[in-house]
């Protein structure tokens, strides 16, 4: 608390010291105290209202309105607080909200200025585009009366009558009108909002002629030179509205003629010839009004812009210096000295100057409005919106403020708010060619080139009809524009007839243009030709590898940069460019060598790798460093697994260009490629420190984060990143994925905010696939699966081949169950991407999902023809043939990675599939060799102990393959998987205590683990018979959580069926087995889980569903006798003996040295009255299998209960000699033998 306590006013210095820091520009200082008040006295609406004033200079609307709401919870009746509410709900068009926020403040104050106006406002845009009612019109009188009131207060407002005149416009007082819009202009005579209103409202009161023949007839009727300067003045203005500008300059003329000293009509008329590209006369006018009042800065400041139009900057500078000397305290003085300092690319010093200008002039808004542009050529985008914002606090109607905005949001890809921005300038200002020209440019940024063409066309046109010189940029966007909408001839026309290009570099422009036009073809062929007229120029076939590789003709583009190579084996660019070709076609190895040729020759050369001086002119295309090289050899060393190598060339060349962003992190991801994420974290902190206004290495650091399992971290960083980029497609997916880890797919509070934060990303910007992925994989992560399908269905709108978003899909539509529709989407990703390994991949993985065996192997061969020495996809062929029992075939492809592999993971992956196929085929001794030389080489993984553990369990040394679990689980780094199978184990051996220990450990060492939880839950089973009320309870609040970490579980669910089956509740246990099969991740081996149901349903008298359920695994299994004896067996509970009978013989005939076929067989016989035809079923069983114990003593107890004793006697000696340790049997023979029965 502060030093006062918690009801004090201390805090007033803080939000006092805040307020001053703000109006000084210093924003980050200000944030900091405020953050720091708000910390102290947080229950203060004073406080919370100054955070909103300052996120809302920031630009950060959503925040403010949070803040500012959270000050009227505070002090509900507080003034302030409900106007600030007002302000920003008006703005965002939330009228109604607006005028109830407005009513609260003024019923406290009426007075209130602020309050006045926003009222006034929002009152008349509810009537805007409405039909005339009587309670429109009576909302009108009250805005009318608020806005006089505010005027008799102080008659020099202008933003009040800027709002007065509205209202009176809306009022249908248009004369009314035009008198208020003719006073705010003679004070500000550049205002094109109020020019645009003036005209408007001369309009509204009738012809235009005759408004200009009553200005006229006013003139004409003065009586003195000061009042017909005066009309004459509102004549020029109206003409300069009406864009009639050459009148306009006669009208200007004959008001100087009339007051020679009054310079308003000066300056207007040199601002005309301004705009019009005249700067020598404006530059004449300036300087005679010099000489009538030097001292007037308004009249200073013009003389230097004119000469800064004319590049004349030491002129500039001259007036700037003399304004200081003369006016110290006038903001134009350091105005124009940050002009003047911006124009010779003086950063600081210009934002010095202006921020100095600011502080002078705090409630000027077309001053903030040019400090705003000064931030954003330097690319400071937030400033800039800052001071956009400010100068929109002050100016609603602001049309450079909003066009700077706009201009803002575009930069920052925020292109739904860029839009909104421009079309409200272009609301106020329909003809500003600024804001058309900006919202062309947002529009064809956005992908909208064929909306843009029309606002390009009418900013072009403007600037043209009123002898203004158009803006280089519009004419490109423009240009870019045609070529986009595959309008290529007017287009090619722009660029070769209106922009002035270098006849050398045109070509190239043109192909850059092309290129970002989509138009690839056009591109290539234009640097086909520039290059083959330069047949000696080895940069000219560079150039035309780098295009080629740009249109994704990445094999083609070896071909031009051979032949440079060839032409010139100097020129070292062209190596570097075959490296990169070769490193996107994944042939690193081939990569490496190109990459070495450039680090060998340059290794050791001093300033090697030194930034080159800038071209004049500059390159356009990118120019090809030697430091790339070192770079492009590390990532091809590193895809080799070589990493300490590439990570000794990544510092080197970090060590020599810190300033590159890509070096600092190449080094952070090799780092983190080595498990070193504190190192990794401290080479993207030096690549932020490189680049703090990109969104790349902050979404690295996030990403770091969300591997070492710092998932809250994680969540800030990425927040970070999209603060930078909110259309940043890494940092919305990695937000989508931290917080779908921090809720376990379950949690409701992260969904929340992951899908809140993902939705308005999309509102932000709609047209970013990236933003519907995200939330699409954050719905699959929730099992919502259809929610899913819908969003990446979207994203396929936009982006109808983007492959990623294919990939999802098919993704998401296996997990809604619509095997076919993912089968087809993954087809359709393959064939618009023929070779791409990803897709085939996928595709392989998602026939093996649906069992289709087949295609999945012909898939993997695909992959084969395409990259015949691919491993990868060798482990996962043999894996696929594992998957169909045929490990001879798996043998080889395993037996050719593990010779092969040079990367250690793979290495250790392939050598465990080696060890497994060699286990299934009974090659122990081979598998037994390869675990052990996997634990030696890797005893960080626990690959070898398993393989090892295996190998023990086949010999049936249970208790070795336990001492192995344990040994490896304290040894490897991720030992949850010994530890699950050591479980796993202790159940099977009858150790069930000691399993629950290991799994309360393991539970509480890996708490988000569901597995864990599982094997707990069947510990519990398995001791039912102890504690069973508890145990119940222990066993499903266990299988619970593993259900809310994941819900597809087939596990948990089959586990809980086990639970309900022990405890005799055999219709639940069925139900939970039905849940399992619906969730399973593949229908390929569903046997365990429906016979489980089929025992279920049997135990709960449900005979019907389970005969089908033994039925199916019996059909889908003809080779195991169990599983037909199961079929048997149940048609015989069921009562259904002939069926039964049938079944019986059915399987004595498919192995007729199946001897329990026979007995059961046998069995029924019995039951069913047909004594001779049992015996004879049970003399076959022992026929068949003579050595069968059970087979004889049935045999035995047939004849016993025939009365056959001699018969029975010899059976039942012959099968004690079998199994001497048959006691019953021993006792049966003593009883006969004794003469009972």
């Amino acid at each position: 608390a502060l030093p006062d306590g918690p009801t004090g006013s201390l805090y007033q210095a803080y939000t006092g010291l805040a307020r001053l820091l703000a109006g000084q520009g210093r924003y980050d200082e200000a944030e900091a105290v405020a953050q720091q008040v708000a910390t102290l006295r947080p229950d203060v609406s004073a406080v919370a209202i100054l955070t909103g004033d300052l996120l809302r200079a920031r630009g950060r609307q959503v925040e403010a309105l949070a803040a500012y709401s959270q000050a009227v919870q505070l002090a509900p009746d507080d003034a302030l607080a409900n106007s600030r509410v007002g302000d920003m709900l008006l703005a965002t068009g939330r009228l109604d909200e607006a005028r109830a926020a407005y009513e609260i403040a003024l019923t406290t104050s009426p007075g209130d200025r602020n309050s006045q106006l926003g009222m006034a406002r929002t009152l008349t845009q509810m009537y805007t585009d409405q039909e005339r009612t009587a309670r429109g019109d009576a909302d009108l009188a009250r805005a009318r009366s608020l806005l006089e009131n505010a005027l008799v207060a102080n008659p020099d407002d202008t933003a009040a009558q800027l709002a007065l005149g509205d209202t009176l416009l809306a009022q249908g007082e248009a004369a009314e009108a035009v008198d208020l819009y003719q006073s705010v202009l003679a004070q500000q005579p550049d205002n094109s909002a109020v020019i645009d209103s003036l005209a408007q409202a001369l309009l509204a009161a009738g012809s235009p002629d005759d408004a200009l023949a009553s200005y006229a007839a006013a003139i004409d009727a003065a009586e003195t030179d000061a009042e017909k300067a005066r009309w004459q003045l509102a004549l020029a203005s109206t003409l300069r509205s009406l864009e009639r500008l050459d009148e306009a300059e006669q009208a200007y003329l004959a008001v100087q003629l009339l007051t020679p000293d009054d310079t308003t009509a000066g300056l207007a008329l040199g601002n005309l010839y301004l705009t019009q590209g005249r700067a020598d006369e404006a530059i004449a006018v300036f300087e005679q009004l010099v000489e009538i009042d030097p001292n007037d800065p308004r009249i200073s400041l013009a003389l230097g812009t004119a000469y800064l139009r004319q590049d004349d900057l030491d002129s500039a500078d001259s007036v700037a210096q003399a304004m200081v000397d003369r006016s110290p305290s006038a903001y134009q003085s350091y105005l124009l000295i940050g002009r003047v300092a911006q124009a010779r690319d003086d950063a600081p010093a210009a934002l010095a100057a202006l921020r100095q200008a600011a502080s002078l002039a705090p409630t000027n808004a077309a001053l903030q409005s040019q400090v705003g542009d000064v931030f954003l050529e330097a690319g400071r985008l937030d400033d800039a919106a800052t001071a956009y914002n400010t100068a929109l606090s002050l100016d609603r109607r602001s049309v450079p403020a909003l066009t700077g905005l706009g201009r803002v949001y575009q930069r920052q890809n925020l292109f739904n708010q860029a839009e909104t921005a421009l079309r409200r300038a272009l609301d106020l200002a329909p003809n500003d060619p600024g804001a058309l020209s900006s919202l062309g440019r947002t529009l064809l940024s956005s992908g909208h080139a064929a909306d843009a063409i029309p606002l390009l066309e009418q900013a072009t046109e403007l600037q043209a009809a009123r002898q203004e010189t158009v803006p280089v940029d519009t004419l490109t966007a423009l240009a870019d524009a045609y070529l986009a909408a595959d309008q290529i001839d007017e287009g090619l026309a722009i660029y070769l007839e209106r922009l002035d290009l270098d006849p050398e570099q045109a070509p190239l422009v043109i192909a850059q243009a092309l290129l970002g036009a989509g138009q690839n073809e056009r591109a290539v062929e234009t640097v086909q030709q520039y290059a083959a007229e330069r047949p000696e120029d080895p940069a000219a076939l560079a150039l035309l590898g780098l295009v080629l590789r740009q249109s994704d003709r990445v094999e083609e583009s070896l071909e031009p940069l051979a032949q440079a190579i060839e032409l010139d084996p100097d020129y070292l660019p062209a190596y570097i460019q075959q490296g990169d070709a070769l490193l996107d076609l994944g042939r690193a190895d081939e990569a490496e060598t190109s990459y070495r040729v450039v680090v060998d020759r340059l290794q050791g050369t001093p300033n090697a790798l030194a930034a080159a001086p800038p071209a004049d002119p500059p390159p356009v295309f990118e120019t090809i460093e030697p430091w790339r090289a070192w770079t492009g050899l590390a990532r091809a060393l590193q895809i080799e697994g070589r990493l300490d190598e590439a990570l000794a060339l990544a510092r080197e060349v970090e060590g020599q260009r810190p300033e590159v962003l890509q070096t600092p992190l190449l080094v952070g991801d090799l780092l983190r490629a080595q498990g070193d994420y504190d190192g990794a974290q401290q080479a993207y902190d030096r690549a932020v420190a490189v680049a703090p206004r990109s969104a790349v290495p902050v979404v690295r650091q996030a990403d770091t984060y969300l591997r070492s399992g710092d998932l809250t971290a994680a969540q800030e960083r990425f927040e970070a990143a999209l603060s930078l980029d909110p259309t940043n497609a890494d940092g919305l997916l990695g937000l989508a994925r931290a917080y779908s880890l921090a809720g376990g797919g379950t949690g409701a509070v992260e969904f929340r905010k992951a899908e809140a934060r993902l939705k308005e990303a999309i509102e932000f910007a709609p047209d970013n696939v990236a933003s519907y992925q995200a939330l699409g994989d954050l719905y699959l992560a929730y099992d919502r699966p259809e929610e899913a399908v819908a969003q990446y269905e979207l994203a396929r709108q936009l982006a109808t081949t983007d492959l990623f978003t294919l990939g999802r899909l098919g993704s998401a539509l296996l997990a809604a169950g619509k095997p076919a529709d993912a089968i087809a989407v993954l087809e359709q990703r393959v064939t618009q991407a023929l070779g791409d390994k990803g897709a085939l991949l996928d595709l392989a993985a998602a026939y093996r999902a649906v069992g289709d065996f087949d295609s999945a192997e012909a898939s993997y061969n695909q992959l084969l023809t395409l990259a015949p020495d691919d491993l990868g996809v060798k482990i996962s062929l043999g894996d696929l043939y594992m998957e169909r029992d045929e490990p001879e075939r798996a043998l080889s492809l395993y037996e050719e990675a593990a010779t092969r592999a040079s990367d250690p993971d793979q290495l250790a992956q392939a050598r465990d599939q080696l060890g497994k196929a060699a286990l299934r085929l009974g090659d122990t001794a081979r598998a037994e060799s390869l675990a052990t030389s996997l634990i030696d080489s890797r005893p960080d993984l626990a690959r070898g102990y398993l393989l090892l553990a295996s190998v023990r369990e086949s010999q049936g040394d249970l208790e070795g393959a336990l001492a192995v679990y344990t040994s490896g689980a304290g040894v490897a780094e991720d030992p949850l998987s010994l530890q699950l199978r050591a479980g796993e184990l202790l159940l099977r051996l009858g150790q069930a205590p000691e399993a629950q220990t290991l799994l309360e450990q393991v539970v509480q060492d890996n708490p988000r683990a569901p597995e864990a939880y599982i094997g707990l839950a069947l510990a519990h089973i398995a001791q039912a018979d102890d504690l069973r009320a508890l145990r119940f309870e222990w066993a499903r609040s266990a299988l619970q959580t593993a259900l809310q970490l994941d819900p597809n579980s087939a596990a948990a669910y089959t586990a809980q069926g086990d639970l309900m089956m022990a405890y005799d509740r055999a219709g639940e246990a069925a139900d939970a087995y039905a849940k399992a099969l619906a969730v399973r991740a593949s229908q390929a081996d569903d046997t365990a889980i429906r016979v489980r149901l089929a025992d279920a349903y049997a135990a709960s008298g449900q005979w019907e569903p389970a005969l089908q359920e033994y039925q199916r695994v019996a059909v889908a299994n003809p080779d195991d006798l169990g599983l037909q004896m199961s079929l048997a067996n149940a048609y015989r509970q069921a009562g259904r003996q002939p069926q039964a009978l049938q079944e019986y013989q059915r399987i004595t005939q498919i192995a007729p040295d199946y001897p329990f076929a026979y007995i059961k067989q046998g069995e029924l016989l019995d039951e069913t009255g047909l004594a001779a035809q049992a015996l004879t079923a049970y003399e076959a069983a022992v026929e068949t299998a003579p050595d069968s114990v059970d087979a004889v003593l049935t045999l035995a107890t047939a004849y016993r209960r025939r009365g056959m004793v001699d018969e029975a006697i010899a059976m039942l000696e012959r099968g004690l000699q079998l199994d001497p340790t048959r006691e019953g049997a021993r006792e049966a023979l003593e009883r006969l033998k004794g003469g009972g029965r």
